[in-house]
């Protein structure tokens, strides 16, 4: 009868203090025995691939936990993969040694997976009832990604602790972090499995290989992790486990070519190797390391190994040298490619640079991207980790640990090295330029590299058959390129001692030979344009511009990225205010566009002041606030200025005419259906509320009733006194105008009230033949005060825009105003009767508007 009460003690002990170790490699399913897990089990299961997944009904935290025998000698491993990218919300903690069941009432180690931002590490704290103080953290950003594979193998030895990580979910683990901290006094300590989750990944928790207790038998050799030649004279080798001293001997270390041995061997912590060479490296030349003798703390020897060995100098780059290349931004549906977003780089440089010293931002988080040779004119194909296998068939690939979604509606993303900016582009649907690829499975391909200054022009679908070529060349038709040549985009004083310029591309530096310009004079005491915002130019001014007045700036010999010269250019800008309501109102609409158009809405400032529109924004109805479209980046708009926007700038360029084209941009809109729809405009007040500045729900109807088909016809305000919801207040643009003026006063109100005399002409005929006589039209005005600004076109005797020389041009009190007889295009226009039509106001209010007639003779 003994025997049998043996056996009972033995099992009460088990019972009472746990088993000597816990380890589970889940090669059953069931979770209750062998060992047996307790806690919140019916929440967790084993998959088919064997390993422990997550699987509760609703977002909560769950919890599993086993008991194994304390001592100040133990081994941790662990194997961990989160199906999405971890959160404060959203997290892993392993609590590999607490002296209770239930954290809130113990005492231990927790390691914490899930953090807010895009660092996300492995982090040791000291556990008392809740975290206590940070003890050690692993590397930053490691398990920031989703589907990344991690195995961990933490040593407790008397109160230090070492943690060995793989992040790549293999055996091949290195130093991650150390500390020392001792463990609470115990007889038995437990390890507890504790998921924090949402509804949307209850079911994307995985581990598997699972120990904890006293040290196993280590049998294995070390190994040879990486080595490094991170100077001409110096290599870094990273060993698995600790080695003994006889291990440093510069004779277990032979270089080839040459036979060489290193002058000094170091090592701090015994898994990191300093190997210092007499002779410096060869950049570029391979070398061969014959590495032998390594022992383990254990006594296992290493057998002779063979690394590859070679210095690259890295040179540093400069903007443009590497670019964005090509975005696959939605791949659904295929076109033959894997349904996986990726992002192409090319250095079309003649450096060879460490991919691991860029990153990738997209709004406020940084994407580091893995260390590794680019060299001189080669692609980077980046993708997912859980992505990159799909692409291996088609290109060399390399996976990101977190890669940036694409939103498919547009974003901007920018590369840097280091703190350098290399490239940056601001992509949305247009920019595919078809309405056939914009909906998925197709690529944006930059166009040509010698063009990459970061503007709409120089990308394009790509016209791949498999819609697109990642990893390689993109061979785009370089006449596909639009708008090779920068303009100056929008503008603003954010203070009156600052203008800021913001360009459609990026510039190269200033040189001596850029002039700034205000009239009337304000001085410019600089001027400030840096790497990271090569779109830019700052002005600052050596004294405060008035806030009831206009200035005109007048700029000079710029070029862009690319080495293309700038216009030189003239705006009107002043210091802004925001809007209040009924000062910026609907003027033209474009809801039925051409095939192979797009829509466009137009406001117009119907105020005495120039507008700030960083806090104005358009929606669909009151109802849509929450999706309203922020017209910030426009910049500001002037007094009696139109202004136009459309998610296909080019379009409206080869559909329409321009005739003042930095009033109309490339942004998005909210749908507008052809029959009938709604658009507010609003602005946020000081308190952030939403305010109403004008409204319309426009119709079909509305189109002037003799026109038979309105496709391709905007709709424009008639009179911005009038009432925007009144039918009679809106038609049809002109046949004349092309069917629409986005950007320029309503053909509508060509006929408008005219008041004379203060503009004459100089001769009522000229020929601008270059012979010395009369060669330009020209009209001489006085002005009772100056300030006034000038819109000035030419109208033909039909009452077509031939050409518009003044546009937002501040007058002095008197002068002379030229027109050469050419087009908008710069081509010389037929003989015959033109007209000026003049228009000019002022802060005050004022508005006055002049006609003038011309002969054009030959």
């Amino acid at each position: 009868m003994k025997a049998p009460a043996l056996i009972v003690s033995l099992l009460l002990v088990n019972f009472a203090f746990g088993q000597a170790s816990w380890e589970d490699h889940f090669e059953d399913t069931d979770l209750g025995s062998a060992p047996p897990w307790q806690g919140d089990l019916a929440d967790f299961t084993v998959n088919s691939q064997g390993r422990l997944q997550l699987q509760a009904q609703q977002a909560g935290t769950s919890r599993i936990y086993g008991r194994y025998l304390a001592s100040d000698t133990l081994d941790f491993d662990f194997w961990f993969q989160l199906g999405f990218e971890p959160s404060g919300s959203n997290r892993l903690r392993i609590y590999p040694a607490l002296n209770t069941a239930d954290p809130q009432q113990g005492q231990g180690l927790v390691l914490s997976i899930g953090e807010t931002g895009t660092s996300d590490a492995v982090r040791a704290y000291a556990w008392d009832k809740q975290p206590g103080s940070l003890l050690a953290s692993g590397q930053e950003g490691a398990v920031a990604g989703a589907e990344t594979p991690v195995r961990l193998h933490l040593t407790y030895r008397s109160g230090t602790w070492q943690c060995n990580a793989a992040y790549d979910g293999s055996g091949s683990l290195i130093p991650d972090w150390q500390t020392d901290w001792a463990l609470p006094e115990s007889d038995t300590f437990f390890i507890i499995i504790e998921c924090t989750y949402t509804s949307t990944r209850k079911d994307l928790f995985e581990l598997d290989d699972i120990y904890a207790g006293p040290p196993l038998h280590d049998t294995a050799p070390p190994v040879v992790v990486r080595a490094e030649a991170t100077s001409p004279t110096l290599t870094t080798l990273i060993i698995n486990e600790p080695l003994v001293a006889s291990s440093f001997q510069p004779d277990n270390f032979i270089l080839t070519p040459g036979n060489s041995s290193p002058l000094n061997v170091e090592t701090t912590d015994g898994t990191e190797i300093q190997l210092t060479w007499p002779d410096p490296l060869i950049n570029g030349q391979p070398y061969s390391l014959l590495i032998s003798r390594l022992e383990d703390l254990s006594g296992n020897f290493n057998e002779a190994v063979v690394v590859p060995l070679q210095y690259i100098a890295y040179e540093e780059p400069v903007y443009g040298d590497v670019v964005f290349n090509e975005l696959m931004i939605d791949p659904t549906p295929s076109q033959g490619l894997p349904e996986a977003e990726y992002i192409e780089l090319y250095n079309g440089s003649e450096k060879t640079l460490n991919l691991g010293d860029l990153f990738i931002k997209k709004g406020n988080t940084n994407y580091p991207l893995p260390k590794q040779i680019i060299l001189p004119k080669s692609y980077v194909l980046l993708t997912s980790q859980a992505d990159a296998e799909d692409f291996y068939p088609i290109s060399e690939v390399t996976p990101m640990n977190t890669f940036p979604a694409l939103t498919n509606t547009g974003a901007r993303l920018e590369l840097y090295a280091r703190e350098v900016l290399l490239h940056q582009v601001d992509y949305n649907t247009s920019w595919y330029r078809d309405g056939d690829k914009d909906d998925g499975g197709w690529s944006l391909a930059l166009i040509d590299y010698n063009h990459r200054c970061g503007s709409a022009g120089e990308w394009i679908a790509s016209t791949a058959q498999l819609g697109g070529t990642p990893g390689q060349a993109n061979e785009m038709d370089p006449t596909l390129l639009i708008e090779q040549n920068a303009r100056l985009y929008s503008w603003d004083v954010p203070d009156p001692k600052m203008i800021k310029l913001t360009f459609s591309q990026a510039l190269t530096q200033p040189n001596g030979e850029f002039t700034a310009r205000i009239i009337p004079d304000l001085p410019i005491d600089s001027y400030v344009w840096n790497t990271n915002t090569p779109n830019e130019i700052l002005l600052p001014l050596g004294e405060a511009a008035s806030s009831n007045r206009l200035y005109q700036l007048n700029i000079s010999h710029l070029t862009n990225c690319s080495g293309l010269s700038l216009a030189d250019t003239s705006v009107t800008l002043g210091v802004s205010r925001p809007p209040q309501s009924g000062e910026l109102l609907w003027s033209e609409l474009l809801s039925d566009p051409f095939p192979g158009g797009a829509d466009f809405l137009e406001v117009y400032n119907n105020s005495n002041s120039v507008i700030d529109l960083d806090s104005v924004f358009v929606a669909k109805t009151v109802n849509t606030l929450d999706d309203a479209i922020a017209l910030g980046p426009l910049g500001n708009i002037l007094p009696g200025q139109y202004l136009a926007w459309s998610p296909s700038r080019p379009s409206l360029q080869k559909q329409y005419r321009l005739l003042v084209p930095g009033n109309v941009y490339n942004w998005a809109l909210p749908s507008l259906p052809n029959d009938e729809g709604s658009v507010i405009l609003f602005y946020h007040d000081v308190q952030g509320q939403p305010q109403l500045l004008d409204a319309v729900h426009y119709a079909a109807s509305w189109h002037n009733p003799f026109l038979l088909d309105p496709e391709g016809y905007s709709l424009e305000r008639i009179d911005f006194s009038k009432n925007t919801q009144d039918p009679e207040n809106w038609t049809s643009g002109s046949s004349s105008s092309g069917g629409a003026t986005p950007g320029y006063r309503n053909s509508t109100q060509f006929e408008a009230v005219l008041v004379a005399n203060k503009f004459n002409l100089i001769h009522p005929v000229f020929s601008p033949d270059d012979d010395g006589m009369d060669d330009l039209a020209e009209v001489n005005y006085l002005l009772d005060a100056p300030g006034y600004v000038l819109n000035a076109s030419i109208f033909d005797m039909q009452g077509r825009p031939v050409a518009n020389p003044y546009n937002q041009y501040t007058l002095s009190r008197e002068g002379i105003l030229q027109w050469d007889g050419r087009d908008s295009r710069g081509s010389l226009m037929p003989m015959g009767r033109y007209v000026w039509y003049l228009e000019v106001f002022n802060l005050k209010g004022t508005v006055e508007r002049f006609k003038k007639s011309v002969v054009l003779a030959r």
